[in-house]
């Protein structure tokens, strides 16, 4: 917790969807945030080590000092607050997966992640019933960690759960959590008021709980196989269609294989592919598709001069003019001897650029490789002009 209070201090934080990596402004967003939460967690750890400490060097204070040591243990149990923060890393990790991983590794990883977080909640729940049986106040005398552990055949008096190792002790009160949220059975029970307290409370979050994960877990599994359901249905009717047709062997196999990889490729969306933006005010999705296109429209001397002088046109531009294209690999984006009816900039991999004597003025074949960022075309923008090399995807 000490390095974590020292390291939060340098941790950059997101706002309005930027990340920010400003030491002063982290400084002042962590002091205005977390740090006095996570200062009164180190200082009671620390306390609490000088007061064991100072347990040690006289007996007399540290039957008196024992009663504040209980206090600042439970008040370590307020780390537990700090799983809000777990929520909002698991929120980072969720649109990384949405940005990069396909759709159906993000359902089988969001299956993951929820079998993970029943682990870790039930992990909890456990050191809850472990500090209960331990430290809380028994208004019985008795405690579920004193109940047998064991019913041995010998004469050796039975084995108590304060007695045997720590490993025993947290398998039990993780069977213990377990079996509360998946309304299940196991051999310990609560034998005072604030353990009974617990175990009625960790009952009402598995009642919750244990149905949500049940039905998450469920609508998991029935997404996972509606895709795959309707992939096959897709290869199945390609099949069909190139059988139909009589196609060859060799062309067939080709159109199977291309298919079948661009069925596990997640392209990037389309506005045309999000529904959602249709209930937009036009005005608000202009300024949107604007706020869009405008970062790599003036890298262009011509654009950028053009949206210095008269935005209202720049915007009604992006509008109108603008269409994002997403080619896979192996892909024509044009044709060398077709009439150019667009300027081409590459926002994202690399193009191969291919040159013929038949249709351009080089001698011999040549290819060229044209990176992220480079314009094609340009000449479209002020005549009339014709692809004088073919241009495809790599």
């Amino acid at each position: 917790w000490t390095l974590d209070l020292l390291f939060s201090f340098f941790c950059g934080y997101v706002e309005d969807g930027e990340l920010v990596m400003d030491l002063r402004l982290v400084v002042r967003q962590y002091i205005t945030t977390w740090f006095m939460f996570d200062f009164c967690l180190v200082a009671s750890d620390w306390l609490n080590i000088a007061m064991l400490i100072m347990e040690g060097d006289a007996n007399a204070e540290g039957l008196r000092l024992a009663r504040f040591l209980k206090l600042f243990k439970a008040f370590r149990l307020l780390a537990l607050l700090k799983i809000i923060r777990v929520a909002k890393v698991a929120k980072r990790i969720l649109e990384w997966m949405d940005k990069f991983v396909s759709e159906g590794k993000r359902l089988t990883l969001s299956f993951v992640v929820l079998l993970l977080t029943t682990l870790w909640t039930n992990h909890i729940l456990a050191c809850l019933w472990f500090y209960v049986g331990s430290f809380a106040e028994s208004d019985t005398g008795a405690r579920w960690i004193n109940i047998e552990a064991s019913s041995d055949q010998d004469d050796a008096a039975p084995a108590r759960y304060s007695d045997v190792n720590r490993g025993f002790q947290y398998l039990s009160s993780l069977h213990w959590a377990i079996a509360q949220t998946t309304l299940g059975s196991v051999d310990i029970g609560p034998t005072n008021s604030a353990e009974r307290m617990c175990n009625v409370t960790c009952q009402l979050i598995g009642l919750l709980c244990g149905s949500t994960i049940v039905s998450l877990l469920s609508a998991t599994m029935v997404d996972l196989q509606a895709r795959a359901r309707e992939k096959n249905k897709q290869m199945t009717t390609l099949r069909r269609y190139l059988r139909e047709n009589e196609v060859s062997n060799g062309i067939k196999n080709e159109v199977l294989c291309q298919v079948r990889d661009r069925l596990k490729r997640q392209d990037k969306l389309r506005s045309d592919d999000v529904p959602a933006l249709a209930l937009l005010s036009s005005a608000l999705h202009t300024q949107l598709h604007t706020q869009i296109c405008e970062p790599h429209l003036t890298q262009h001397p011509l654009l950028r001069f053009a949206r210095n002088v008269d935005a209202r046109w720049f915007q009604q531009f992006c509008t109108l003019a603008i269409e994002v294209v997403h080619v896979g690999a192996g892909d024509d984006v044009f044709l060398a001897g077709v009439p150019a009816f667009a300027v081409h900039r590459i926002v994202s991999g690399t193009l191969s650029y291919q040159q013929e004597p038949q249709s351009s003025p080089v001698a011999a074949k040549t290819t060229l490789q044209v990176e992220k960022s480079a314009w094609l075309a340009e000449a479209a923008f002020w005549s009339d002009w014709i692809h004088v090399g073919t241009a495809k995807a790599s």
